[in-house]
């Protein structure tokens, strides 16, 4: 018997049988499909995309972007996604995204596997896949000018439709896939995502519950699978969307009919369950859901979460002019809510609280979600503080400077869009085809001018009806034992409602600060001269101020449009915090971070950022962010170059004014907890990797940044302590280097640089100690395995496995080496690939490299990769056997230039003259004395590698006695030889 997907039961649809799935199937015929009906108000698709529907119902979009290309974007879009999933199939929709990559009709052993993909010149990423609750995208980004793997293109995309093989083996090899694709992103916090969904599946009639989904993911059956293909992969659901540089887009229509017109539509056709339809039609919902305590953790997080969330249903085709209307007003309501409580919330040891819009989070209705964390004792407090807010902003609306000020950015940012971009063009088709957005000819224009024509009133009336209401339904996450977990409906609406009855004052607007430092402070501050300048050996302007201070100058025309009139400062000294006592370690680390959340110059934080909030130093282009690390500090900063005194005044400030506050520091250590048990990165790869330096004798992991170490190294920080080692690094200006790169003049920036960083403090150098830099002490030779539990805050399911081959270097400065290193690096992680898409192992991500760490002058072949414990001994087995394929040369001039490839992208002259790499291959220079080599030899060079220089560096560096493995499992493993 099969089963509907489960729905929300008040929503009256519970699960049915068979014939009443029957029942609700549309029994038509395959010529019978839908046409296009557009209403009177419709507007009509670009005049510039050529487009059709073939009368089997697949869908083509062609794009032709007038500018060069490298690549040729094709898209296959599935409409459904696991929406349309039975009870049955869960996550059914994901593995058949997986399986579009094994074998089909004209791939056999996979499209990755086939000598196609070789022939062609692409790379690995160049195909790809996502699949949602609406839909399933698939890439295939081509190379330009390339007619057979156009068609290739096509070909595969034609399988996806109608030829995938889905055979048993296959089908189980991806199970194992989702699984470690699962762990890798959620392995760190099971408990809590379950959670989370679990409370989005009793709210969404559509939502998957993944509760138990280690349990669960691995027992669809191989014929729910077939039928959810055969159900839901149809023409009449699919398109492909071609953007780039097409010379003849009437010949690539030619090709798509050529290729798409015989798919066959099945005989009878399955309608498509209305989600958002169903969701709107519920009455409104209100569900507790206690996330499970997991044993294996020593710390949990111990705040409830609230969702509050707000239905919008359609107030029209948002194909429609008025639908554009509705989503703009939409758009807006979402980002000022989110604005008034990020200024509400701006205050240390505030709560916390996101907003959203469903509809671009995951697939789901379009609702505007607020959630708020409640902490103990304070969470009816909280809640009312919550909606304090949107009553104020119910009442009152926005002021005229706030809607003004909001809708000039959202007129420049739609000025500044590049529609020579392919990736607006491909995002604009999908949202045309999948989420049904409009996409008219002068769409920019045309959203422009309907900002323009937007009043304030009609914004206020929008905004007066959509909160006037309370949230229709509501959701708690709440740990065990928390107070929330017994709050009923009655009582939390009744808060929601009582609050919106008392009165509020209008919103008051947090007063920004007119500068950073004191016009008077500015004024003392007097251009100093040099000690020495002139033309240094590298060829660049160096100079050295009167105080110590060391500058280097290195003006050039970025090749990016995005990358001009920026310019780019990193100042750093050999001072880090192992230049302290072993004691004082933690302290210096943190020193830099707490500071940061203090503010300078009496400004606080936050204000400071109101303040940087104009200019370009807090737009999400640029920054100033002072750093402390185990055997460096530094302070790097980007901007604009019309903003270049205010980085420059930023910069002095955090030398000479940091603030020193308790409770930001208090906030700080708050902070630090919540990114701990809430982190935004997979704290298992993090642990993994900062364990590994540990073992190698290499301080320059991510010990200063995040993972289990950083979280314990709160405990151990002194906030006074924290300070003095601050100003004992940042108060000796002679320590440090500044280098200076970007599109500037020397002349336009050298009088600031000699104001500000001429400036700063330098301890009484007479009685000054010279300092050394403490050298790490290198890891023993001799292979070794290592084999370790979990580092932090929870249980593995799976066997993290590491490698390193690690041999001093012989010549710091021989670039070449280096280079071949690295191009070994990239054929290695080919080979790990290989274990996921031709031996069929349950691997998710695997990752290698072949670097030079400057830092302790040495070579690493490195590989990483996460596995069944099952698979571990024999996926351990034959890593050792690729390594000796590397030695012999058993890998193909084919192979070495793909992984070419991908090294020229990152190497090719165009890249040389980006801020970041720039800015990096001067740091590379100054801080290690790293050759500067002209990029255009550096580009030849790595177009000449052959497989001989590859095998030579294999054997030079790939021996036994440099082998070190590393083993991280809460499992008993066998290692096995």
């Amino acid at each position: 018997m099969m089963d509907t997907k489960v729905k929300n039961p008040n929503c009256k649809i519970l699960k049915i049988s068979i014939l009443a799935i029957l029942f609700n199937f549309s029994l038509i015929s395959a010529d019978a499909h839908e046409k296009f009906q557009q209403p009177p108000d419709t507007l009509s698709l670009d005049n510039s995309i050529r487009h059709g529907r073939l009368p089997n119902g697949f869908t083509y979009f062609i794009k032709s972007i007038p500018s060069p290309q490298s690549k040729l974007f094709l898209r296959l879009y599935n409409k459904s996604g696991s929406n349309q999933e039975d009870n049955d199939q869960f996550n059914v929709a994901h593995a058949v995204e997986h399986l579009a990559f094994k074998a089909t009709q004209n791939f056999p052993s996979g499209i990755r596997n086939s000598n196609h993909m070789d022939k062609l010149g692409m790379e690995m990423y160049d195909l790809t896949a996502f699949s949602g609750p609406r839909a399933t995208v698939f890439h295939f980004d081509a190379p330009q000018n390339n007619m057979e793997a156009l068609k290739v293109g096509m070909l595969f995309f034609k399988d996806i439709a109608t030829g995938l093989k889905l055979n048993e083996k296959d089908i189980n090899n991806v199970r194992g896939e989702l699984r470690q694709e699962f762990l890798m992103k959620e392995g760190n916090d099971i408990n809590k995502i379950s959670a989370v969904n679990q409370m989005y599946s009793k709210i969404f009639p559509c939502n998957e519950d993944w509760f138990n989904f280690i349990k669960y993911n691995g027992n669809f059956s191989s014929e729910a699978l077939k039928r959810f293909y055969k159900d839901w992969y149809r023409p009449d659901l699919m398109a492909i969307s071609i953007v780039g540089n097409i010379d003849n887009p009437g010949e690539m229509e030619r090709l798509v009919k050529e290729t798409f017109s015989n798919l066959k539509p099945p005989k009878t056709i399955r309608k498509k369950f209305k989600c958002d339809s169903a969701y709107f039609s519920c009455p409104h919902q209100f569900y507790v859901v206690q996330q499970q305590k997991d044993t294996s953790k020593f710390l949990e997080d111990s705040a409830a979460k609230i969702h509050l969330i707000y239905r919008n249903p359609s107030r029209g085709n948002p194909n429609t002019k008025q639908g554009i209307v509705e989503l703009l007003k939409f758009q807006f309501l979402v980002d000022i809510v989110g604005k008034r409580f990020y200024h509400t919330t701006n205050k240390y040891q505030s709560f916390d609280v996101q907003i959203s819009d469903l509809s671009k989070h995951n697939g789901l209705p379009r609702a505007m979600e607020v959630i708020v964390n409640m902490e103990k004792k304070r969470e009816k407090q909280i809640l009312r503080e919550t909606i304090e807010v949107l009553n104020q902003l119910q009442k009152y609306g926005v002021s005229d400077l706030e809607w003004l000020s909001y809708r000039e950015k959202q007129i420049v940012s739609i000025e500044q869009r590049n529609e020579e971009n392919v990736s607006y063009w491909i995002d604009e088709i999908s949202k045309y085809y999948i989420d049904e957005e409009s996409l008219p000819s002068g769409k920019n224009e045309y959203v422009k001018n309907m900002w323009e024509s937007l009043s304030l009133a009609e914004i206020n009336q929008f905004i007066s009806d959509f909160l006037i209401k309370t949230p229709e339904d509501i959701g708690i996450i709440a740990p065990s034992f928390h107070n929330a977990l017994f709050w009923d409906e009655k009582e939390v609406r009744f808060i929601i409602e009582d609050e919106f009855k008392k009165f509020v004052k209008p919103y008051k607007q947090p007063e920004k600060p007119v500068s950073l430092m004191t016009a008077k402070g500015v004024e003392k501050l007097k251009e100093k001269g040099y000690l020495k300048t002139g033309i240094g050996e590298s060829g660049i302007r160096e100079v050295v101020l009167k105080n110590g201070v060391k500058v280097v100058l290195k003006p050039y025309k970025p090749a990016s449009r995005t990358a001009q009139s920026k310019i780019k400062i990193h100042g750093y000294s050999l001072r880090g915090a192992n230049s302290f006592s072993k004691e004082s370690y933690f302290s210096a680390i943190n020193a830099a971070a707490i500071v940061r959340n203090s503010g300078v110059n009496s400004l606080d934080k936050f204000e400071l950022n109101r303040f940087l909030d104009t200019t370009s130093l807090r737009s999400g282009t640029g920054y100033v962010i002072p750093y402390v690390k185990g055997q460096e500090s530094g302070i790097k900063g980007l901007a604009a170059i019309e903003d270049m005194e205010t980085m420059l005044q930023l910069i002095y400030s955090y030398f000479t004014k940091p603030n020193k506050n308790v409770l930001a520091f208090k906030d700080w250590k708050t902070k630090e907890y919540k990114a701990y048990i809430n982190p935004t990165y997979s704290l298992i790869t993090t642990d993994f990797e900062n364990k590994i330096g540990e073992i190698t004798g290499d301080p320059f992991g991510k010990e200063s940044t995040s993972g289990t170490k950083q979280f314990m190294s709160v405990a151990k920080t002194d906030f006074d302590l924290s300070y003095n080692l601050y100003h004992k690094i940042f108060g000796n200006a002679s320590d440090f280097i500044f280098l200076i790169s970007g599109d500037f003049e020397i002349n336009q920036v050298l009088p600031l640089v000699q104001k500000y960083l001429g400036n700063l403090p330098d301890v009484d150098r007479s009685k000054k100690v010279l300092f050394k830099a403490t050298e790490a002490k290198p890891i023993s030779q001799g292979a070794s395995y290592y084999l370790f539990p979990s580092q932090g805050n929870y249980k593995v399911e799976n066997i993290s496995y590491g490698t390193r081959f690690i041999e001093n270097a012989i010549d710091s400065n021989d670039w070449r080496e280096q280079l071949k290193v690295e191009a070994l690096g990239e054929i290695l992680r080919q080979k790990l690939w290989s274990l996921r898409f031709e031996k069929g192992y349950a691997l998710y991500d695997v990752k290698a490299a072949g670097i030079y760490n400057e830092h302790l002058n040495r070579y690493e072949i490195i590989s990483y990769l996460d596995c069944e414990p099952k698979d571990f001994i024999m996926i351990r087995k034959e890593l050792k056997e690729i390594y000796t394929e590397l030695k012999s040369g058993l890998f193909s001039n084919k192979e070495l230039k793909e992984s070419l490839a991908r090294m020229y992208s990152f190497y090719k002259l165009q890249r040389a003259k980006e801020p970041k790499i720039s800015s990096q291959r001067l740091y590379e220079h100054f801080r290690y004395g790293q050759p500067l080599v002209n990029p255009v030899e550096v580009e030849h060079y790595v177009q000449s590698l052959k497989v001989a220089d590859i095998v030579e560096v294999a054997n030079k560096y790939c021996k036994e006695e440099n082998f070190y493995e590393f083993v991280m499992s809460d499992k008993k493993i066998d290692k096995a030889n």
